[in-house]
């Protein structure tokens, strides 16, 4: 057989199985999934039931130095399919002269000779006079209703701040969820006379914001489960963690990695910390029933999980604590070994009420924690056990 014989058989025999396996029937069934959709959640703030908000929430007159000014009361209202967190902004405000007064013009012009009584006007263009800012003198004070009672108390989050601070108040969770915030506002008492300021308005933008959490973002809860703050964390290879937190005793505080099981690879990395089994409880094991008994050496499977105590801060008189640190592997305190770290939780624990200096801050502290018939957990936040990190 030629091999023109060969390729024409092979050409037939293709066209062949082609036909047949054009007419070869089978079984089959399909189904259809109609109407699938996508459909975005909603992060929604509506601000004493304003949506949107288009009217000044603060309208002070007649205002005076040392003045108590009642706290303006402030509905926060998540109307949206997600819980969030709310924080708080004010805009550098803008000065203006307003009403002109006689004391206000000898104080800005260094001479009573530039009012003009007949028109009731200070004459600043015959006179060098100079307008002083009234924005820089006013003091801001907030107070967010964390444990949602209706009241400014001791386990809210409250404090001063400036214009350009964002305040991180708390979450909202979804739903029509409500809360609180008290706004006072009040010129500061500088000591001397205060004349220049007479009359003169500041106006300014308040900016209530609601965001998404985010990964790596995870609240600090008090005992009975109120967010009085917000842990944030990442990226691998060089954590770095941010603490904000408020409605706390006033003193030192420690802050707290804790492994979830006992002996697990997440707590013998943690509790190899640097400065490891010292007095200090910088790292080791803790043998379970609060901090009352000291830190052990090793672990079994029933006692034991690692500890590794990171930072210190303190809290203001206000009874907020702001920090941030950066964990790491190359041998610089504070650091750990390298390795995967899963189930972890932060605890934010007080070392002693009214503590005058704290640990690694430069200070001598009043060291009443952790030693045996004491407790650290005293004025404490947590998380879950979800900070998950590699190093």
């Amino acid at each position: 057989m030629n091999k023109k014989i060969l390729v024409s058989l092979s050409v037939i025999a293709a066209v062949a199985a082609i036909a047949i396996g054009g007419t070869v029937a089978y079984f089959s069934d399909v189904e259809t999934s109609p109407g699938n959709t996508f459909t975005a959640g909603t992060i929604d703030l509506a601000v004493n039931d304003k949506n949107p908000l288009d009217t000044a929430v603060v309208t002070i007159t007649d205002a005076k130095p040392s003045e108590k000014i009642e706290p303006i009361a402030v509905k926060l209202s998540n109307v949206g399919t997600n819980a969030g967190v709310v924080d708080l902004h004010i805009v550098p405000g803008t000065p203006s002269e307003g009403i002109d007064s006689e004391p206000e013009c000898a104080a800005e012009c260094g001479t009573s000779a530039a009012w003009d009584n007949s028109a009731k006007k200070c004459d600043r263009t015959s006179y060098s006079c100079w307008q002083e800012n009234i924005c820089t003198i006013i003091d801001y004070d907030y107070c967010y209703d964390n444990n949602d009672n209706g009241v400014c108390d001791e386990g809210d989050m409250k404090g001063y701040f400036q214009p350009s601070d964002r305040i991180i108040l708390g979450q909202l969770d979804k739903g029509e969820n409500t809360r609180w915030l008290w706004l006072s506002y009040h010129l500061r008492d500088t000591g001397v006379p205060q004349n220049e300021y007479q009359g003169d308005t500041c106006t300014f933008d308040i900016e209530f914001s609601l965001e998404q959490i985010r990964e790596n973002q995870l609240p600090l809860r008090d005992d009975a489960g109120h967010v009085n703050g917000w842990v944030w964390y990442g990226p691998a290879a060089s954590v770095n963690m941010s603490v904000y937190a408020g409605g706390l005793i006033p003193g030192c505080y420690q802050i707290t990695l804790e492994g979830k099981g006992v002996c697990t690879g997440t707590d013998k990395n943690l509790a190899a910390g640097v400065e490891g089994h010292t007095a200090n409880f910088d790292a080791g094991y803790y043998k379970g029933g609060g901090y009352t008994g000291g830190l052990l050496n090793d672990c079994d499977s029933s006692t034991g999980w690692g500890v590794y105590n990171p930072n210190y801060a303190m809290v203001d008189s206000m009874g907020n604590l702001s920090t941030n640190f950066i964990i790491k592997t190359d041998g610089n305190y504070p650091s750990l070994p390298t390795g995967d770290y899963k189930d972890v939780r932060m605890v934010v624990k007080q070392i002693n009420a009214g503590q005058v200096g704290c640990p690694g801050l430069g200070q001598a502290p009043v060291w009443n924690c952790g030693k045996a018939g004491t407790d650290c957990y005293i004025g404490k936040l947590w998380t879950g056990y979800d900070i998950n990190f590699s190093l």
